[in-house]
């Protein structure tokens, strides 16, 4: 259906798949001094045992005193005597720890579970806090204990105390007051607001309960809600900040009447404070990742619950673009629309645009806009379409919906419910990704804001389209559960042979591990080749298989239901399982042996699982032009290929390199010029190209690893560095389990991270494929691994180099959202 002149209500939003859902969640915002407060209870709950629950989504904090959303005090007179539960100040780089401490009188009477290294700074996706209290524990460390989606954090900070053995904090006590959003206002300092949304507040007076009571995970292991039916105590109180409860947002849905009154909150209209968004239904908002950039770009500023941004302009009249958090693929069709006003009409420029890799560094990519600057519509940059309409003017004030239609090819703007301009016949086709945009245009003017509402809460009019911003509306996901043809094993070497390794859910097919405690060299192996001494090969080196050194320093001796076996060699057991020496293994599922594939003019055996986009290829050489077939169905992003009868090197195709050129992954080379190795030919959806090269195409044996772009589970493209510990977002769709970073325009390492050796962020665990050097946890590697990307927080050259060009392989943990899937979770 045409979206031109159709008001048609949007749908409902989706329900998402888990079967307990959240309904509404409520937005504090900092500047707003919005906060609930309780009254004091009449009498004494169980001061030394209670837990917390709360579901969180994060915006950037920048506030002096951190974000706190538990805050328990009942001495007037002294600002240390308290209890809270908070986010930790923000760095320059919105380093931000999470907090559980109580105190009695003073700072250096901290009793603290704070985590010391992980950064909580995942703004897209909501979290699950669970903090618990139980001081009658003999052992110091059970006293207290803060979990995050389901899992204890104890990697925490040394430099507090543990509460003493019996000790009575306020929390629960008759004369204790309990604020959610905002710390005391004691002896001058403060008071301090908390930025963000909850949802789903349980407090339980005298019971130290699991995350499992209110949490779970699903089939996909992803962390969800479930209804929690225990007592909630004497002074415990469960919040739904449901305004149309009897004591609107503060009501106490425990039944013990410890209701809350609310502040600074706007509970109905247009701008409440209570969203559909929800741990059970995650909505888009403004992305504030957008990273530093060189060159005078000002950072743009978030505010609103990331509802919210002021774009900032430099002294040359340049503005960073701010864009939401979700992209949408035009091929997955539909109608979606969003609302905004602009406070100022002169220097606003708001639209769509195609998601390169460096948008989320400000770039300005092929749009489709509106401006208040001349009232005019425009394309730039390959954007393309047929203006039919000219935008009139607006007024500050007014409320713009923007219409996209997938499906007919158009764009329209509409003020105040009124069409106003579109352009149809647009090329959206061209573009894989197409994300919300907003921008301030000149320095000169009045300085804009955009207040955005991607359909968290009720549009204030009727026109076509559902939500942009509604994850669980994105298409059902082909591969829900990373791990089910991706996944990471860790353990640690006995020197017993053989040593089977397993954890995986199903049998790998190709199978890639290293050392990480000591220098030992990357070892692959292949079903298509098979397990065997003499099956060995190193990324890191140009040995040839049967030279390659797994008779002497042990081997993958069979491929295992869930895992894989490994063999001592004739010297030691160096490259699988030294005596307390640790180990990873990447391990890919493909299509069992293989089978023969002619598609190409070279007949090749081919291992395919075009569902992961993954295919293992064996092939013998000609000495002339040649295609081979990959079984992909879709032409690869990225080939990665070795001779394996000659010492030569490892050659690496990807789709965001010249095609003349290609990458070798053994040696921290840039691009190589190589005319003849693909053949000066992009690959198809059947077949790759070689030429007459040694590296690809002499007369021997070769093996070819395959990997196409599957939407939500794998993602190849590129980014430009710029060199600040306040790197580049890039944004995937999916939470990454794994990634390759290699920069292209210099000589600088194959750097590899995961989610299971870098489990917190900064993830910063690397190991290299083109050295056999042991794991680096070190700042030259930092990148937060998040629900819908990964960011860059290095200044190191070999990933975030400024002005250095990189090309990245990432796959996926889950999916950002989609039908009938659970929303990823932050980390």
């Amino acid at each position: 259906m045409s979206i031109i002149g159709s008001n048609i209500l949007a749908g409902a939003a989706g329900s998402g798949v888990s079967a307990y859902e959240i309904e509404q969640s409520l937005r504090f915002n900092g500047s707003d001094s919005a906060y609930l407060i309780n009254s004091t209870p009449s009498t004494d709950g169980n001061r030394k045992t209670y837990t917390i629950s709360v579901w969180v989504k994060k915006v950037v904090n920048s506030g002096t005193g951190g974000d706190t959303f538990f805050y328990a005090t009942a001495d007037a007179s002294n600002i240390y005597a308290f209890t809270s539960l908070s986010f930790g100040n923000a760095d320059a780089g919105h380093n931000e720890s999470l907090r559980f401490l109580a105190s009695d009188s003073g700072a250096s009477q901290y009793k603290v579970r704070e985590s010391s290294t992980a950064a909580y700074r995942d703004y897209s996706a909501w979290m699950h806090v669970v903090a618990v209290m139980d001081t009658t524990q003999s052992t110091a460390a059970d006293r207290a204990k803060i979990y995050v989606n389901g899992e204890q954090i104890t990697d925490l900070t040394s430099t507090l105390t543990e509460p003493a053995q019996d000790y009575q904090n306020y929390v629960n006590g008759n004369n204790a007051k309990v604020q959610i959003g905002r710390n005391f206002n004691e002896v001058g300092q403060g008071p301090w607001y908390f930025d963000g949304y909850l949802a789903e507040y349980h407090l339980v007076d005298g019971t130290a309960l699991e995350p499992t009571d209110f949490g779970e995970y699903d089939k996909s292991g992803v962390w969800r809600p479930i209804a929690y039916t225990g007592s909630h105590g004497t002074n415990g109180f469960y919040l739904k900040f449901d305004p149309s409860a009897t004591n609107g947002i503060g009501h106490d849905h425990s039944g013990n009447g410890n209701n809350f009154t609310a502040s600074g909150f706007t509970t109905s209209g247009t701008g409440t404070d209570v969203m559909d968004d929800t741990p059970t239904n995650n909505f888009a908002t403004l992305n504030p990742l957008i990273g530093y950039q060189a060159g005078g770009l000002l950072a743009p500023t978030f505010s609103d619950g990331n509802l919210t941004v002021a774009p900032q302009v430099d002294s040359n009249n340049n503005s960073r673009v701010a864009s939401a958090t979700l992209a949408r693929n035009p091929a997955d069709g539909g109608v979606w629309r969003w609302e905004m006003v602009v406070n100022s009409t002169n220097n606003s420029f708001y639209g769509i645009m195609a998601l390169n890799e460096n948008t989320g560094q400000g770039s300005f990519g092929p749009y489709w806009g509106a401006s208040g600057l001349g009232g005019t519509l425009s394309t730039s940059g390959g954007a393309s379409g047929s203006l039919q309409e000219q935008h009139a003017t607006i007024s500050a004030g007014d409320v713009i919906t923007i219409v996209v239609s997938f499906d007919d090819n158009e764009i329209g703007w509409y003020i105040n419910g009124t069409r106003d301009g579109f352009y149809n016949g647009c090329n959206f086709s061209n573009y894989d990704q197409l994300v919300p945009i907003f921008k301030e245009s000149t320095r000169t003017q009045t300085p804009c804001t955009f207040d955005v509402n991607f359909g968290q809460k009720a549009f204030q009019y009727t026109t076509s389209g559902d939500a942009w911003g509604d994850l669980s509306t994105l298409p059902a996901p082909d591969i829900a559960d990373g791990s089910d043809y991706f996944d990471t094993v860790l353990w640690t070497g006995d020197g017993s042979s053989p040593r089977s390794i397993s954890g995986l859910e199903f049998s790998p097919d190709f199978v890639w591990y290293k050392s990480r405690s000591n220098a030992y060299s990357n070892t692959v192996y292949d079903i298509v080749r098979g397990a065997g001494n003499d099956k060995t090969l190193l990324t890191n080196t140009t040995a040839a298989e049967a030279t390659a050194g797994g008779a002497d320093y042990g081997y993958l001796s069979a491929f295992d239901s869930t895992g894989f076996t490994l063999t001592e060699g004739d010297i030691n057991f160096a490259w699988g399982n030294a005596s307390s020496a640790t180990y990873v293994a990447w391990n890919w599922l493909a299509g069992g042996s293989g089978s023969s594939n002619t598609d190409g003019s070279i007949t090749s055996t081919v291992s395919a699982n075009p569902s992961a986009g993954f295919s293992i290829v064996s092939y013998t050489g000609t000495g002339s032009n040649a295609t081979v077939g990959h079984g992909l169905g879709v032409a690869p992003k990225m080939i990665i290929v070795k001779d394996r009868d000659a010492s030569i090197v490892w050659a690496v195709h990807h789709s965001d390199i010249n095609i003349d050129n290609y990458l070798r992954l053994n040696t921290a080379d840039g691009e190589v010029a190589g005319l003849a190795v693909w053949n000066q030919t992009a690959p198809t959806s059947t077949v790759f190209s070689i030429g007459i090269s040694t590296i690809v195409n002499n007369t021997n044996d070769y093996i070819a690893y395959c990997f196409a772009e599957v939407e939500g589970y794998s993602k190849f493209g590129s980014y430009t560095g710029n060199g600040n510990a306040d790197g580049p977002f890039i944004a995937t769709s999916f939470s990454p389990s794994w990634i390759m970073v290699k920069r292209t325009d210099s000589a600088d390492t194959w750097n590899i991270l995961d989610d299971k050796r870098g489990p917190i962020n900064p993830n910063q665990n690397r190991l290299y494929a083109d050295l056999d050097s042991a794991e680096s946890g070190d700042a030259g590697a930092r990148a937060d691994f998040l629900s819908n990307g990964f960011k860059l927080r290095t200044t190191n050259g070999d990933m975030n180099g400024s002005g250095g060009t990189y090309i990245f392989m990432a796959l996926a943990e889950n999916p950002f959202g989609g039908s009938g899937v659970s929303p990823a979770t932050a980390r």
